[in-house]
């Protein structure tokens, strides 16, 4: 009786540790689990990814991005591997106060993606992707204020100086929340843009084009909470050429337009806004998150603010309405 009595007290007891370990972080242990079964990268692995051995460098990178490609089901890419560019980083992006391996894979020129992957023993298991990216230059690592893990700034290149004229060198912030990656905030470094004038308005001189080019610095400051301080140019060319696009030495600057302006973190929205109080909108909360005046692109340019209601919801209006006369 009592042996019978002993083992339903155990049976009991390893039943509720089960369900209590499964109530912890359910979507982190699912995605795990349901990953198993799939391709990971070993800790010698990643060892031998470093080592100053080339031959054992190269076999460990061949390693590393096949092991990606297979669990997103991109094996048609496997033929590439020595032509694909990747890059490794470690930090804590996932609130699990953990390091997370992070791979930027530059698959093409106009192609590329992100691996986070989480380390279970002594093998790493995908666990979500970043992807439909351009080709990725470097990631930096900014803590989320008030929290133990951080952002994904990633650095890509837009390259289309072929055909369609323009180049893009930008940065975009993921956050991990509501179990992915959300993009939270793009932002031009370096761009220029070339097209003909008749390509916007009809009546235009047929030999007549528009170069614009754009500037920034932009600096991350950690004090109470996080400020992204923007300072730029944007400069506007006239050239004429009835055939080409001019050559540089054609083109004159005809305006310059200098500015600064900052986003500031808010924590209840998790998201990035131009100013540091909240605004009303329809009887709603809301911060502004996007405005237009600083874009890259001048053409089809329209004088609105993107706004993120408390709902979630992002709607571009009139900046009078927002601001007032």
């Amino acid at each position: 009786m009592f042996n019978k009595s002993l083992i339903i007290f155990f049976v009991v007891i390893i039943i509720l540790t089960v369900l209590n370990f499964s109530n912890i972080n359910d979507d982190y242990h699912i995605e795990i689990f349901s990953l198993s079964n799939k391709a990971t990268i070993s800790e010698n692995t990643i060892e031998e990814y470093y080592s100053y051995d080339l031959e054992k460098k190269i076999s460990a990178k061949g390693k590393i991005i096949k092991a990606c490609l297979n669990n997103l089901e991109y094996s048609k890419w496997e033929d590439y591997i020595e032509y694909i560019e990747i890059k490794l980083y470690t930090s804590a992006v996932l609130p699990e106060k953990e390091e997370n391996l992070v791979i930027s894979i530059n698959l093409s020129k106009d192609l590329s993606l992100i691996c986070i992957m989480n380390k279970v023993s002594r093998e790493y298991v995908l666990y979500k992707t970043i992807k439909d990216l351009l080709p990725v230059s470097y990631i930096k690592f900014i803590q989320v204020p008030n929290e133990n893990y951080n952002f994904l700034v990633v650095y890509q290149t837009l390259d289309e100086r072929l055909g369609a004229y323009s180049y893009d060198e930008f940065l975009e912030i993921y956050m991990f929340k509501e179990n992915k990656f959300n993009k939270l905030l793009k932002e031009s470094l370096l761009a220029e843009e070339i097209y003909k004038k008749q390509w916007i308005i009809k009546d235009a001189p047929s030999d007549q084009w528009e170069k614009i080019t754009v500037e920034k610095n932009i600096d991350f400051i950690m004090n109470d909470t996080l400020e992204i301080f923007v300072m730029g140019i944007n400069n506007k060319y006239i050239g004429y050429d009835e055939k080409n696009i001019p050559s540089k030495d054609l083109f004159n600057l005809i305006s310059s337009d200098r500015y600064r302006y900052s986003y500031f973190w808010n924590k209840e929205f998790e998201n990035f806004s131009l100013q540091k109080k909240e605004i009303k909108i329809f009887d709603s909360s809301a911060i502004v998150i996007e405005n237009n005046r600083y874009d890259f692109l001048y053409i089809n340019k329209s004088e609105k603010l993107g706004i993120l209601t408390e709902y979630g919801k992002t709607l571009y209006l009139e900046k009078k309405i927002i601001l007032g006369d």
